[in-house]
């Protein structure tokens, strides 16, 4: 034996430089398939597992895979080499021969026992072949190895089973549960149990134990967390944080318990709650820029400007998330209406997710400069520089949102006609294009490029709203627009702007009593000025003069600008006189 070691360690260093340099040869012998397998009992000599390693070896870096595993197999059940079988083991997984890599993997752990990674290998193995008493056998081995003094075997074993048992549910947990009957007092081994319950959505299997885990053991952590999480996601939303608050306030040091708690705050649309939290996980580490950025985007949410701009500005101090930074410096400054301190701020977004939306918003803000040659130029170049056609269409939008905000329509739609020439078909360049066709009174050409969406997509909800609203505003063919908006709701129930759309093609159906309760709840949903509009001039008709000026009074506080309630002002007027 000693004499093959010796063999296999010279292999080990031929293989690392002089195989490495045959599969570089532009011409390369073929690989030998077919070698003759020793007589039952006959072992192989030293020079005879040289050449097969060696031929492992090589064939497996030549893609002959079934080659390479044949004689690793063979060398390590030959030799008794706990490295040969991890080599055979990983490369039968690699080409997806899971029978010939379990029967690899079990003569790993049988030459190395200890070894807990080959155990949990077999038991992968195990599971994908449906052989549950041998992955039982190898999960026991792995709690049995487990040395951690609080039982991470039980969560090994449990992330195992979510990984590779995640189609078969019923199975992993028929597992597990026989893992944890002998173990019943042992909370690490419920909490374990309750997480691989709530990665399959067993929510109440996954309450009660980890109900039992903390009856156990009250300051478990990670089973407060995840109960509150399993709470919450029974519907009980308002338990689960006061779960959180409770735990929080037994242990007011724990970090992980408030930043879950401040999460779920977070997660509930509960910000100023939430705010105060991640304020004092900041406060015990204050340069932390997780915490920063967090705090930035929750103050920006609540529009507190100033101390969002100090949380970002703490971040560029640091050095840390400056690309994200300046993006949402750039967004203060653009709600500001500091527009060149805006552009200045997203030309120095120069990577990350955000890079591209602010090379967008300098043009648009060029645009609301007056700078439209500007913009356009500026979106011209990137498009230059970006050839794939997902991104060439976010730059020709944008270009056309440039001319379209200074009123060129034409040349809005000309610019959309040359890129469909681009890129023909696309949907979304045939519906910003049918929209345009509105501001030149082209409704004949606008129903073209909508129906020719639809006929790509039936299901298009947008497409379907913007021509049954568009029919319904712009035509008296009303039946007809208000079963294209009716589609349109049943595909999107809670779209604000469809449910506008649905309140005012009945009130043009001659319903404004049934329009006034679409046209209400859109407002509802999401302010607009123009869904404003329509409900300030529902009102007015239905008689409920009061309640039309207080919409339209409330509107022009937040817009006052706008075209929509403006021109409902002068109608109203002129109604009035």
């Amino acid at each position: 034996m000693k004499k093959h070691s010796v063999y296999l360690g010279i292999a080990w260093i031929l293989l690392a430089g002089c195989s490495q340099q045959l599969v570089k040869t532009t011409e390369q012998p073929p690989i030998v398939k077919t070698v003759s397998s020793p007589e039952a009992g006959e072992t192989l000599t030293d020079d005879e597992v040289l050449y097969r390693l060696l031929l492992a070896e090589i064939a497996g870096q030549r893609g002959y895979l079934d080659v390479s595993i044949e004689n690793l197999l063979l060398i390590a059940a030959q030799i008794r080499d706990a490295r040969v079988a991890e080599r055979a083991t990983r490369a039968a997984i690699y080409a997806k021969d899971y029978s010939a890599a379990l029967t690899a993997a079990k003569l790993w752990v049988e030459l190395s026992p200890d070894h807990t990674e080959a155990h949990q290998v077999v038991a992968a193995l195990a599971l994908r072949e449906g052989d549950k008493a041998v992955a039982i056998n190898s999960f026991r081995k792995i709690l049995a190895l487990d040395t951690s003094g609080v039982d991470q075997g039980f969560l090994v074993v449990a992330g195992l089973l979510g990984r590779e048992a995640k189609q078969q549910s019923t199975l992993a947990l028929s597992i597990m549960d026989e893992l944890v009957e002998t173990h019943q007092s042992n909370p690490y081994a419920l909490f374990a149990y309750g997480n691989l319950a709530m990665l399959f959505a067993e929510h109440a299997l996954a309450e009660a134990k980890l109900k039992a885990a903390l009856e156990i053991k009250p300051d478990l952590f990670q089973a407060i967390i995840l109960h509150a999480r399993v709470t919450r996601s029974l519907g009980e939303v308002e338990k689960a944080i006061e779960e959180l608050k409770a735990a929080v306030a037994t242990y007011p040091e724990n970090d992980k318990l408030r930043l879950a708690y401040s999460r779920m705050l977070l997660n509930t649309k509960r910000y100023p709650e939430a705010k105060t939290q991640f304020e004092v996980l900041l406060s015990k580490s204050p340069d932390n820029p997780d915490l920063m950025y967090t705090l930035a985007l929750l103050s920006l949410d609540m529009d507190l400007h100033e101390e969002a701009s100090e949380h970002l500005n703490r971040l560029l101090d640091l050095g840390k998330r400056v690309s994200e930074a300046q993006y949402y410096l750039g967004r203060i400054a653009e709600v500001r209406r500091q527009y060149p301190d805006a552009i200045k701020a997203y030309f120095k977004v120069n990577q990350g997710e955000y890079r591209l939306d602010a090379q967008i918003r300098i043009a648009q803000l060029l645009a609301r400069l007056e700078r439209v040659d500007e913009a356009r130029s500026h979106l011209q170049a990137l498009r230059a520089k970006n050839k794939e056609p997902s991104m060439m269409v976010r730059f020709y939008l944008a270009e056309t949102d440039v001319l379209a905000t200074a009123g060129k329509y034409q040349a809005a739609v000309d610019l959309l006609t040359d890129a469909l020439q681009n890129i023909p078909g696309n949907i979304d360049l045939l519906y910003s294009r049918g929209l345009l066709y509105e501001k030149l009174d082209r409704i004949d050409l606008l129903e073209n490029d909508l129906r020719a969406v639809l006929l790509r997509e039936p299901e298009n909800a947008d497409a379907l709203n913007a021509l049954g609203y568009t029919l319904a505003d712009r035509t008296e063919r009303y039946q007809e627009a208000y079963e294209l908006i009716q589609q349109a709701l049943r595909l999107k129930p809670n779209s604000a702007p469809i449910i506008d759309s649905m309140g005012w093609v009945l009130y043009r159906l001659g319903r404004p009593h049934d329009a006034l309760e679409y046209l209400q709840r859109a407002l509802n949903l999401e302010y607009d000025a123009e869904i404003a509009a329509h409900l300030s001039e529902v009102l007015w008709v239905t008689g409920d003069h009061q309640g039309a000026e207080s919409v339209l009074k409330q509107a022009l506080e937040k817009t006052p600008d706008d075209e929509h309630l403006l021109n409902m002002i002068k109608q109203l007027k002129k109604e009035q006189f």
